[in-house]
């Protein structure tokens, strides 16, 4: 049994749900093994599963009530008005929103034939990942200098988040959720609009990567299939623990306590410098 793929496995499920870099502490723990193993990106996409399914539990009260109103309005919202040259038909929030989360994710999109870049650099994975962990970490603590604001996810707003995200996709060790979370708050939302917009957007890659990998027709390694089916136990039971750790990012971020995940991170970023 790989009990280093078993450890990341569990370890890529659980800090999924929280902003300190699911993929830079899936590499932190290959380098403390000594191995250099990577997920294949079917094995990847299974992983994130769980984490759809923490999200869709966490956060099933609030979506609910605006996915059955989209839904209605989408239905009915039209047959109600009467449409001519001289009226307008605005758009819905719901839509609005969903435009947002387009703009954003198109805008990471340019971002992927970039990624890998650091391999053709003389800075070596360690160095990458110290930097990224560095980064998340001051990124989170500059969040003791924002104010909570309320101001609305704007189209401009989305371009900007997605922008950010596409650094953070390239930059290992960045987490794309703390970065567009902590982006979101800087350009005025509020903690509950942030850390929503930021869950969607995460949901959404999610998505594709499994969406991808289907279509690709990856499959599975030996490795990774004797891993799920020997160790089924262990990863539902890391999937539980990633569900609860996705609730305590709810309840800081909605209490205005993100920041503290980067005082977290001091002990990744102490175990880097300690393999040196």
């Amino acid at each position: 049994m790989n009990i280093p793929l078993l450890i990341a496995s569990c370890v890529q499920i659980i800090v999924e749900s929280i902003p300190c870099s699911s993929s830079g502490h899936v590499a932190l723990t290959f380098l403390f093994a000594k191995q250099t193993t990577e997920f294949s990106e079917l094995y990847n996409g299974l992983l994130h599963i769980p984490t759809l399914m923490s999200i869709a539990i966490v956060f099933w009260a609030a979506w609910t009530p605006a996915i059955r109103e989209l839904i209605r309005f989408i239905n009915h919202g039209f047959k109600t008005r009467k449409i001519t040259k001289e009226s307008t038909v605005p758009l819905h929030p719901y839509l609005y929103l969903a435009g947002c989360l387009i703009l954003s994710n198109l805008i990471t999109i340019f971002f992927e034939p970039i990624k890998g870049w650091y391999t053709k650099t003389p800075f070596t994975l360690h160095e990458i990942l110290l930097g990224g962990l560095c980064i998340t970490a001051l990124l989170l603590f500059s969040l003791y200098t924002q104010k909570p604001k309320n101001e609305p996810i704007t189209f401009k707003t989305a371009a900007i988040i997605g922008f950010a995200q596409g650094i953070a996709f390239i930059l290992p060790g960045v987490s794309r959720l703390a970065v567009t979370f902590v982006t979101a708050r800087w350009l005025g939302a509020s903690n509950k609009k942030s850390l929503h917009y930021s869950i969607l957007l995460l949901t959404s890659l999610i998505c594709a990567v499994i969406l991808r990998a289907i279509i690709k027709h990856e499959v599975l390694t030996r490795t990774e299939l004797l891993t799920l089916h020997h160790n089924w136990f262990i990863i539902l039971g890391a999937s539980i623990i990633g569900g609860v750790s996705l609730y305590l990012t709810k309840t800081l971020a909605f209490n205005n306590r993100a920041q503290w995940f980067g005082w977290y991170l001091l002990i990744p970023i102490s175990l880097l410098l300690y393999l040196r």
